[in-house]
């Protein structure tokens, strides 16, 4: 089912349609926060090379996690390296139990106590964020153990690598108030981003108009564009 709606994904970009999203849609990449509108269908007209650079970077990450939920009862040392190897923009990858206890993974990434702080709190649920800490961006899984407890996966992301198939000067990827990428956004439009309930919009600045799409692996990384 997920390799049909990519497909079908890159098949909008490629024709340049209207980008119509439901909550069926969305659902079948991630577990929503309640926080986004899902029964709202979003419509935006989104320029080509938008889509192209969306989807070439986003595309990466929806893999990675259908990779975490598909071996989440097996996460050990070796499928770690193995995956690090596989996408060179993960920096580090490390497995914490319901306590935010290391199971296994990278010491500089699971015992990072400013990283346990950003997390507490935020994983008693199944869902997929980022956060950012000390300038380091992490991809958050939290996935259901069993027996009430969950098991959270962190992926920390080089954004420059990961980005490096599109042009850094058009598409810029925004976790919080962290703008990696060229594309300059002011502090209160990212702020009404953040906000926002909608899965895609747009919004004018001076001449210029701005994009911007929600990651399909995390509500918090948004794509922005400016044409």
């Amino acid at each position: 089912m997920k390799k049909h709606l990519l497909l079908s994904c890159l098949l909008f970009f490629v024709a340049c349609t209207p980008v119509k999203v439901t909550k069926e849609y969305y659902e079948d990449y991630v577990n929503p926060k309640p926080s986004i509108d899902y029964e709202n269908t979003v419509s935006t007209e989104l320029p080509a090379e938008f889509l192209d650079d969306y989807y070439t970077i986003d595309s990466k990450i929806v893999r990675l996690v259908d990779q975490i939920d598909l071996m989440d009862s097996q996460l050990d040392t070796s499928w770690i390296e193995g995956q690090k190897s596989a996408h060179p923009w993960i920096r580090h990858m490390a497995v914490l139990d319901q306590e935010l206890l290391l199971i296994t993974g990278d010491d500089t990434l699971g015992f990072d106590p400013h990283i346990r702080d950003s997390l507490a709190g935020k994983t008693t649920e199944a869902r997929r964020f980022c956060i950012t800490s000390n300038d380091r961006v992490i991809l958050v899984h939290v996935a259901d153990a069993g027996n009430a407890k969950f098991r959270t996966t962190l992926v920390e992301i080089d954004m420059a690598l990961l980005a490096a198939d599109v042009p850094g000067s058009r598409t810029s990827l925004v976790t919080g108030d962290q703008v990696h990428g060229g594309t300059a956004v002011p502090a209160d439009t990212l702020a009404d981003i953040e906000k926002s309930t909608s899965y895609a919009g747009q919004t004018g600045l001076g001449e210029r108009d701005l994009y911007w799409i929600r990651s399909m692996a995390s509500d918090n990384l948004v794509y922005v564009y400016s044409n």
